[in-house]
């Protein structure tokens, strides 16, 4: 799956039309799409023009694969087990 924008309504609205019935997709929020690769293919054929998001390839500082730590797996505080009720006599 690609992320992709489209450079104004009228274009994104001519590529929905296009791809409407032939491609499953995603709308993220308005202008930005979530399509998969046959889909991006068929819009270059048919000169829609699109902008590939790229996905950020930063790093935090410190992170390296040996600085990386995988999470502490929280666990639920065990209950005490079930005490036979008392009655009064």
């Amino acid at each position: 799956m690609v992320t992709i924008t489209f450079p104004n309504s009228t274009t994104e609205r001519r590529a929905v039309a296009f791809m409407i019935g032939k491609f499953s997709g995603r709308v993220i929020r308005p202008g930005v799409h979530l399509l998969p690769e046959e889909a991006v293919e068929a819009l270059t054929a048919h000169n829609i023009p699109f902008i590939i998001k790229v996905p950020s390839t930063k790093k935090r500082p410190g992170e390296t694969p040996e600085d990386v730590v995988a999470a502490p797996i929280q666990r639920r505080r065990q209950r005490p087990g079930k005490v036979a009720k008392k009655f009064k006599t």
